[in-house]
């Protein structure tokens, strides 16, 4: 994909697992089937497919937005367990965990996006993501209540 004569800085540098690169929108939306775990790491996964330049911000942002969802899991739970959280409140603060995770895989997404048409620019093709996405609601069956918000809400109970 790249020239001898000259370098685009942000031309994609795809590695070797750039067959199994797709439009980032495919892994956003298996959050509505799989759950985020799945998500992330497809997301994540393609940004290195596609040869993102900007995959180490990806990742970086991945990581921090996991943490973030860690404190603010642990704060729920020290918040209900002093008192100051109220068993009624519960299921509108929880409300802050898919909001952090769509967050995440948005702003993830839109970097990709920009890779994603120069990627396509140079010649190289992606995967149609639609057979993964509809893969992933059968995945989604067994692991998302381990991982889920739910699962987290009947911690709290």
């Amino acid at each position: 994909m790249s020239s001898d004569v000259y370098n685009i800085i942000d031309e994609p540098n795809p590695g070797f697992c750039s067959r199994i690169a797709v439009n980032p929108i495919w892994p956003l939306l298996s959050v509505m089937t799989c759950g985020f775990w799945f998500s992330i790491t497809w997301i994540l996964t393609n940004g290195f497919a596609l040869g993102s330049p900007t995959r180490k911000k990806e990742v970086g942002i991945a990581v921090v937005g996991v943490i973030s969802l860690g404190l603010i899991y642990i704060g729920i739970v020290a918040l209900h367990q002093s008192g100051i959280l109220h068993k009624e409140a519960i299921p509108y603060v929880i409300l802050l965990l898919p909001l952090v995770k769509l967050a995440i895989l948005y702003r993830v997404m839109f970097m990709q996006s920009q890779t994603v048409e120069l990627f396509e620019y140079f010649g190289g093709r992606l995967l149609n993501g639609i057979p993964i996405v509809a893969g992933s609601y059968f995945l989604g069956k067994y692991v998302d209540p381990w991982v889920s918000n739910s699962f987290f809400y009947s911690i709290l109970r």
